[in-house]
């Protein structure tokens, strides 16, 4: 015996898409048919013939209230001087019958001249819906009844309209076990008949339960393991949270194949559900459904073949199949290895591969051989590229990021890599990039790539609480962004940003930034940014002043995209200018003069007021397939930063990153995704007379880099208080995502940081024993916290330290959040 077929992945959920299917023919918003309207009245079968080739004078539209008489006009064949031709006229009713708008359409004809006609289109429009109303419905909600039949977008309704409504309502209630439920429809028209008033009187009888489920036949199997296998389930306690007890006749289908699979996927090739008994309790509440089941003999795999050819060997072929000779046969592997070997062809460039797999049991032996055949086709090349659904995106935009040419072959591969670099613009839905094939011969496509677009600017004001990358102040900060990438749809970054802290001496920050993703339509990038900046330190206590910074400047840069080496891989050079305006009348505190003199010393270097000149150069490369919501790939920073003594008088220094941030799925496409983040950095003087910048040490501690920790609170320090800042600073951030409350945008995540700064500069202080935390001290937190998008954005975070010391708090709690209007 020997079963040769093709298999799909999509097998699965064949029986939901049916039943799917079903309940949308059922829905009012399908278009009706031919029969719907009153065929004798809306299609009179007139004879037009003498008119045949006479010029069309007049078309006259009657009895069109609701709709325009050019949309009427717009709809038929005909059109003032042309000539008439009976045979049209039966389109010209189907095409006025799609509007939906009449239940009653006539064509008719009447002389003008003796060589000309007039034509008169006589509509009877249904009647306008002015008010629903829902009776008797408990079980389910009125506004989700209303969304399945998109009551709020009806314009217009007639009987067929009730009639379709009405068996919608009972496909919902019997989805939800409510088999017997009733459903009865009432039009109420107004006196003048052209605005109705829909009632729907709803009867729900009583929802059946599904008590238990049997098995008659399973020897190799417990009862309580196939019951876990099916989509229906046995009502218990909790059952109305679950959904467990409800019955779909529809879903026993379903639950046949599952079984049957199941035993496939565990070597059982013949196993099948012969029946499927369902009994009803005699008040018709309670349902006990049995599964027969014919288990059969359990298959051990012979041989598995693939026979090759001249592209591709048999052992390239088998090294894509995932069963092996001697284990038991799984259906599940069958089709995965079906998909693999799919795909081999694919990048092959024989995207129209099909693969057939033969299967061959042996019932005397128990065993069966399993072949894989392929009818590769030819192979495919590109004749053109389309772009659909853009109406911002300009086409050259989409274009640039393809990378697929016209005369290309084509391959799995490449269409793949193409939607995911498209999707990495993050100008669109996720999910919303989608390739469509049109075959034009055996070798050529036409490629079109349909895009949904979403909303890529924002308007945003914000406001956040707690210590952050940049400050340990912990008042209210309030701001407003206003950012728009894509801008203008030739892919442009454009934004500005302000923030003010609502305190005495507050930081204040503007920014505004403009990138150029293709500069002159090259590979080439370009960037400008500015900003305007104050800052308050006031986590220094050793003070009577608190140090104080006002900067202004700005950078401008140039990226070039090493396709050659790396479609991902750009080199980014900067240069900025900036000027740092620090409070100097800083008065220490301190038990002696020599302990004060030794901190204004170390002050006085990091807060210097001086102009700031500095070259960049970054290389970077990014394989994360979303922007904002990635789930697999990684981006990786080297960034170096100089600020030359020749050209600056007071600063000097060399600063050197590596960031690398790494996303990966761990169940499903978004319902698990583990985040990895490691950062190390250094910034060292050049020359013994300049100084570094207070804000270029490394500051640890805080929501952007070790969670439960404040501003500053891991690294060197000052008796254990002032932050100072480390020359040095390493960190790791791990965290596991999923969605929490779906529907509301909400994700929460489980984190694990860890981080050291060190080895701050001493500026030759005269008391360098009274600098603290300055050897290397790895620090660690855990915590969890919450990205919330709907209705305003909030990120809030909570750590605990791991290794809390004397004189710490436990814990710290960070808040930020934005309110877009």
């Amino acid at each position: 015996m020997t079963f040769r077929f093709k298999i799909s992945t999509t097998i699965f959920v064949l029986f939901f898409i049916c039943n799917s299917i079903n309940n949308l023919i059922s829905a009012p918003s399908m278009q009706r048919s031919k029969n719907d309207l009153q065929q004798e009245e809306s299609f009179p079968k007139k004879d037009f013939s003498k008119y045949q080739d006479k010029k069309i004078q007049k078309i006259i539209v009657e009895g069109n209230k609701q709709i325009t008489t050019e949309m009427v006009k717009s709809k038929l064949p005909y059109k003032e001087g042309d000539l008439f031709d009976p045979m049209l006229s039966s389109d010209a009713i189907r095409n006025l019958e799609s509007l939906k708008y009449f239940r009653q359409i006539k064509i008719e004809v009447d002389s003008a001249e003796s060589d000309s006609i007039n034509l008169y289109v006589v509509l009877q429009e249904n009647p306008k819906l002015e008010k629903y109303e829902f009776v008797g419905n408990h079980a389910i909600k009125t506004k989700k009844i209303v969304e399945r039949l998109t009551l709020d977008k009806v314009e217009t309704v007639d009987d067929v309209f009730m009639k379709r409504s009405c068996e919608s309502i009972k496909a919902m209630y019997k989805e939800e076990g409510f088999l017997f439920a009733d459903v009865k429809g009432k039009l109420v028209l107004n006196d003048k008949g052209e605005k109705a008033n829909i009632i729907f009187e709803i009867t729900e009888g009583s929802s059946l339960k599904v008590m238990t489920i049997s098995f008659v036949g399973n020897k190799r199997f417990l009862s309580s393991k196939l019951r876990q296998i099916l989509f229906t389930k046995e009502n218990w306690v909790l059952g109305k949270l679950t959904g467990a007890g409800k019955y779909i006749p529809e879903a026993l289908e379903y639950d046949k194949h599952l079984l049957e699979h199941f035993y496939q996927d565990n070597g059982y090739l013949l196993a099948k559900v012969t029946d499927v008994k369902v009994e009803y309790s005699e008040n018709k509440k309670n349902i006990f459904i049995t599964f027969h089941i014919e288990e059969g003999d359990r298959f051990r795999i012979s041989k598995i073949s693939a026979p090759g050819d001249d592209v591709l060997l048999e052992s390239d072929i088998l090294s894509q199949v995932l069963l092996e000779e001697g284990q038991y046969y799984n259906a599940t592997k069958v089709t995965q290895s079906v998909e693999r070997l799919k795909d081999l062809w694919g990048d092959k460039g024989f995207v129209n591969a099909d693969v057939y797999p033969q299967i061959t049991p042996s019932e005397e032996e128990k065993t069966v051989e399993v072949s894989f055949y392929a009818d590769r086709g030819d192979k495919v090349f590109v004749r053109k590229i389309d772009i659909t659904g853009n109406d911002v995106t300009n086409d050259r935009v989409i274009r640039h990021a393809i990378g697929l040419e016209e005369g290309d072959l084509l391959t799995n591969k490449k269409l793949q890599q193409a939607q995911d670099d498209v999707e990495r613009l993050s100008y669109f839905d996720k999910g919303g990039v989608n390739w469509r094939l049109h075959k034009i011969n055996d070798e050529k496509v036409d490629l079109e790539m349909n895009v949904k677009e979403t909303k890529t600017g924002k308007a945003e004001l914000n406001a956040s609480l707690g210590s952050d990358a940049d400050s340990n102040k912990r008042a209210l900060k309030v701001g407003f962004d206003l950012e728009k990438r894509n801008f203008m749809g030739e892919g442009y970054d454009v934004g500005a940003k302000t923030q003010v802290q609502l305190a005495k001496g507050g930081s204040k920050l503007f920014e505004m930034h403009f990138l150029n993703p293709h500069l002159w339509d090259s590979d080439v990038s370009c960037h400008v940014e500015g900003f305007h900046k104050t800052q308050e330190f006031d986590e220094w206590v050793n003070v009577n002043s608190t140090p104080y910074v006002k900067e202004s400047g700005g950078d401008i840069g140039l990226g070039f995209a090493l396709n050659k080496i790396d479609k991902y891989l750009n080199i980014e050079a900067e240069v900025g200018f900036e000027f740092v305006d620090a409070r100097k009348n800083n008065v220490t505190k301190g038990s002696t003069a020599k302990e004060r003199k030794a901190l204004k010393m170390i002050m006085d270097n990091s807060f210097r007021r001086a102009p700031l000149q500095w070259l960049g150069l970054n290389f970077i490369k990014d394989t994360r397939n979303h922007i904002a919501y990635p789930n697999k790939g990684y981006k990786f920073i080297w960034s170096n930063k100089v600020a030359l003594p020749g050209v600056n008088k007071d600063y000097s220094f060399l600063k050197m990153e590596a960031d690398l941030s790494c996303y990966t799925a761990l169940i499903g496409d978004d319902a698990l995704v583990l985040m990895l983040h490691g950062l190390v950095g250094t910034v060292f003087q050049i020359g013994q007379d300049k100084s570094i910048p207070y804000k270029e040490l490394f500051h640890m501690g805080g929501q952007s880099t070790v969670r439960g920790f404040r501003f500053g609170g891991i690294g060197p320090s000052w008796k254990n208080q002032d932050p100072l800042g480390g020359r040095n600073a390493i960190l790791f951030n791990t965290e596991l995502i999923f969605p929490l409350v779906e529907q509301m945008g909400i994700k929460a995540h489980v984190f694990y940081d860890a981080g050291a700064g060190w080895s701050t500069p001493k500026y030759g202080t005269v008391r360098p024993d009274l600098i603290t935390r300055n050897a290397f001290d790895f620090r660690q937190s855990i915590g969890f916290g919450f990205n919330i998008t709907q209705p305003q954005p909030i990120k809030i975070d909570w750590g605990y330290k791991l290794d809390r010391r004397p004189g710490e708090s436990p814990s710290e709690l960070h808040l930020s959040a934005n309110v877009a209007f």
